[in-house]
């Protein structure tokens, strides 16, 4: 099945979901209205996204980069939250003296990566938690804003990135050695 080229059934497409997410919407059209006047958006951590008008390749004019100016905002704000629970999460493992049990893989966008043993799944799962559920309020404390959107944490665990399961917080149940959020 090919996706339509239809400028049509795309823009129809993009007024069915704003229509559903008015709030969105809203924050879309007030973003894009800030960089056209002001050429730039401040994230609430005060990271700064500069734009200027790049020229269409279909159209030859200059237009201002709409599909960057609605994710750059939002995927900054990802990286530099999961960074508080990064630090966060460090710091607990730091002060329950876990952190040596602990090698900490990668992060991809949302999610941590973490080789443990596993017998420490549920003790370091609980940390992880924490972490997560302690962001909000660090995040208003470093930057001065509150944070107002959900935020979750989910774990899953396994001996690869494959055969991975959702983590249940029950100490009698001890599952593999992977933890993700």
């Amino acid at each position: 099945m090919e996706a339509s080229s239809s400028k049509k059934f795309w823009d129809d497409i993009i007024e069915q979901f704003y229509n559903k997410y008015k709030g969105l919407h809203k924050w879309h059209v007030h973003l894009l209205n800030t960089v056209v006047s002001t050429g730039k958006w401040v994230n609430p951590t005060g990271r700064i996204y500069t734009f200027e008008r790049q020229k269409n390749q279909w159209t030859q004019s200059l237009e201002w980069p709409r599909t960057q100016i609605l994710n750059y905002p939002v995927q900054g704000l990802a990286a530099d939250t999961m960074a508080v629970v990064r630090v966060l999460l460090n710091a607990q493992l730091v002060s329950t003296n876990l952190l040596s049990s602990v090698k900490q893989i990668a992060t991809v966008h949302d999610s941590i990566l973490l080789d443990i043993p596993s017998e420490l799944c549920y003790t370091i799962g609980m940390e992880v938690q924490k972490a997560f559920d302690d962001t909000p309020a660090a995040f208003e404390a470093l930057f001065g804003v509150p944070f107002d959107l959900p935020f979750r944490c989910e774990i899953t665990v396994g001996p690869n990135k494959k055969d991975m399961k959702k983590w249940v917080a029950d100490a009698s149940l001890q599952p593999q050695t992977l933890i993700t959020p």
